[in-house]
């Protein structure tokens, strides 16, 4: 099977590649930059550098493509604060983005695509429930509602095109690391911020101890990222399996909720060095708990992420240098 990944470079997109290439399918990376370890996957995997929302490049790119079975569309910003100051940006990349792979899809009659969408189209959450496909869609920054924007554009792409087919993923909060990748320790998510601090020596903060959780922290629900590319690769499989289902939303979640103060105590346990933490104020907007129902997951793809959250945190530790983190910002 020929498939394309967009945002292929990408830390799911990047492991994604890799699960496909063992499993004897030939991948076309799309993305602005390279990966250097994709290269060491030799001829089954292209890399094609361009912007996707730029669709005359995208079309340019990809003209001497064979046939594509499928798009695994990953290429997306993902800040939230980041996403409130940028709108724009945002915009042109995960809403136009979207809709250059949709016109690609039609121009290059490709039929199946994956989405990677996100559990921020919930918004606040469902209170102290689970959070299942059937909620309603309220979210409350850009990033969020840039997902939304690129759900509406595939459902209406679909109900227009009846040989089309589709999943939105609705991922929550990734963890882990990809193999021969380094910990990303510069994102916003409470994993890198908590790896900023141990390798600064600084205080990590937690945002909020009153929240309706048995520690009073936030809680979310956490997915390894190897068991994320199994779920989109299983998405896909489930697609060409079932051709009558048209258009698919499922999350990808494992159904289990995880503190930050789980977090800090799984991080200070299997770090060599030391680092405390301080409780701040709530940040507002910000839901105590966002755990997601994976019922539908079950079901539809026969399958259940089964990596805990201590055995990738572990996968972290393994290859994560403090001390050479820390040297690397004294330099600058």
């Amino acid at each position: 099977m020929n498939y394309l990944v967009t945002g292929g470079a990408g830390f799911i997109g990047s492991e994604l590649i890799k699960l496909l290439v063992k499993n004897g399918c030939s991948v076309f990376s799309i993305d602005r930059h390279p990966n250097k370890n994709l290269d060491t996957l030799g001829n089954s995997v292209r890399q094609v550098i361009c912007d996707i929302s730029d669709y005359s490049q995208l079309l340019a790119s990809c003209s001497d493509l064979p046939k594509i079975d499928g798009i695994f569309h990953l290429a997306a910003l993902k800040s939230v604060t980041g996403s409130e100051s940028e709108r724009d940006l945002y915009q042109r990349v995960n809403v136009l983005g979207t809709e250059n792979v949709l016109k690609f899809m039609e121009d290059m009659k490709i039929t199946k695509l994956l989405f990677a969408s996100s559990a921020a189209v919930y918004g606040n959450g469902n209170g102290s429930k689970l959070l299942s496909e059937t909620n309603a869609v309220s979210p409350i920054n850009w990033y969020g509602t840039t997902k939304v924007l690129g759900e509406n554009l595939i459902n209406k792409f679909i109900e227009d095109h009846p040989d089309s087919y589709s999943c939105a993923l609705r991922l929550f909060n990734v963890i882990g690391i990809g193999e021969g990748e380094n910990p990303d320790i510069k994102g916003e998510n409470a994993i890198s911020i908590i790896l900023n601090a141990i390798s600064r020596g600084t205080r990590f903060k937690v945002f909020g101890n009153t929240h309706d959780t048995p520690d009073g922290s936030c809680m979310r629900d956490y997915i390894s990222i190897k068991d994320t590319a199994e779920g989109f690769y299983r998405a896909m499989l489930y697609l060409e399996k079932h051709p009558k289902v048209r258009n698919e939303t499922i999350n990808l979640c494992s159904g289990i909720g995880t503190s930050v103060l789980q977090l800090v105590a799984e991080f200070r346990a299997k770090s060599v060095r030391e680092f405390d933490f301080e409780i701040c104020p709530s940040r507002p907007g910000e839901p105590g708990k966002s755990v997601g129902d994976p019922a539908k997951t079950s079901m539809i793809l026969d399958w259940m992420p089964s990596t805990e959250v201590s055995e990738s945190i572990h996968d972290i530790m393994s290859v994560f240098n403090p001390i050479s983190v820390s040297q690397n910002y004294s330099d600058q």
